[in-house]
């Protein structure tokens, strides 16, 4: 039997607006976050720095080193805030499984994985500039980087603490060096 040639586009045209939708519906899609190349669920080991951590990849003994992305930590030498920023970060996720959320770039020059740190639903790259620990990166000629999803927040975050003076900014005892500029002198 041969569909006249209107029933013939118009089925074609239900076809395919069946596909778009099934595409659209997350809730009939069988991939979970762990399937997702954009975000993994891993379990923090240890903390480096207020920056960098290492994870336990799910069901592995496997550390990977993760850097936070849009940050820049006071380095561990980089007497008090460093040693601050460290421990504000070994805080907030000792032994907590958390996600990563990865951008355009996933490595860094030191081959450690970039991402966003989610601690249930905070981002632990903005709370640790809120809280004063850490500066925002932001965008800068210096700062060649596609990794800018969250930039914006960490901007926000960044002038809260600062206004609030809160931590690196508190005006008794403020942080006089950008991190970038310290670890560059110890070169």
């Amino acid at each position: 039997m041969r569909l006249p040639r209107s029933q013939f586009w118009w089925l074609l045209w239900a076809v395919l607006l069946a596909g778009l939708l099934l595409t659209q519906m997350p809730f009939l899609c069988l991939s979970t976050a762990d399937d997702n190349p954009a975000e993994q669920q891993v379990r923090v080991a240890t903390i480096k720095s207020g920056q960098t951590l290492e994870v336990l990849d799910a069901g592995s003994t496997r550390r990977t080193a993760v850097r936070l992305i849009g940050v820049d930590a006071p380095d561990p030498r980089q007497l008090p805030w460093g040693e601050a920023a460290t421990q504000a970060l070994q805080a907030k996720l000792a032994g907590q499984m958390v996600r990563l959320e990865f951008d355009q770039e996933r490595d860094d020059a030191y081959g450690r994985t970039l991402a966003y740190v989610w601690l249930g639903d905070t981002l632990i790259n903005e709370a640790m500039v809120e809280e004063g620990w850490i500066l925002a990166k932001g965008r800068s000629p210096a700062v060649d980087s596609s990794n800018t999803r969250y930039d914006l927040r960490l901007a926000h975050a960044q002038e809260t603490a600062r206004l609030l003076h809160r931590g690196i900014w508190n005006p008794d005892q403020p942080m006089r060096q950008r991190p970038s500029d310290f670890r560059r002198n110890l070169e």
